[in-house]
């Protein structure tokens, strides 16, 4: 079980998914994280949700809504538990049950944007490449808003290689619990 930080649910409890490759953001990252970007508000994505911790933190914090992005139908159905155990307005989330490179262009072809994008892939599959050219390449999903990628500390010529000559700019990198947070805004 993870336990929210802060918020209108802090210290509330909620189920992991069953899925052992599944790597939670650190409580004390998450902490951080909530402390630095001011969610209140505003419409968060929530890319490789797991369990949805951090749009659930962004909901508690007084985000407007949240959108929670998972392949893993057992982490769809975890995400979707733990709204209705923490009986969130399902107006106030949608949940899609699907891969990051379908879900990006699926959301620009929408027209939807959002505030604050967090992604946090799996650090072992290699899926940081691929999501940050989506994210250059479908940047209107960003609405003027910031990205924040979590990932390992050998991430960083990866990060920087594809914002060097990109729209999507580094603004702040932080270090918490032995992951990085990568801050990033789109500049045009």
């Amino acid at each position: 079980m993870l336990s929210i930080t802060g918020g209108i649910y802090k210290g509330r409890k909620i189920e992991t998914t069953p899925r052992v490759v599944t790597r939670y953001t650190p409580q004390m990252t998450r902490k951080a994280l909530f402390d630095i970007i001011d969610v209140a508000g505003k419409v968060f994505l929530d890319l490789f949700a797991g369990s949805g911790i951090m749009g659930i933190e962004a909901l508690s914090r007084g985000a407007q809504k949240a959108i929670f992005v998972d392949s893993s139908r057992l982490a769809c159905g975890t995400i979707k538990k733990n709204l209705e155990l923490l009986k969130i307005t399902p107006g106030d989330t949608e949940v899609y049950c699907r891969d990051f490179r379908r879900a990006i262009p699926h959301f620009q072809a929408k027209g939807i944007s959002y505030d604050i994008v967090f992604a946090d892939p799996p650090f072992e599959k290699g899926y940081l490449e691929e999501l940050l050219k989506s994210l250059i390449k479908y940047d209107s999903v960003i609405k003027g808003g910031v990205v924040v990628v979590e990932a390992p500390e050998r991430s960083e010529k990866v990060i920087e290689r594809h914002t060097l000559d990109s729209k999507l700019k580094i603004i702040d990198t932080r270090k918490y619990a032995g992951v990085y947070l990568y801050f990033m805004k789109v500049v045009v």
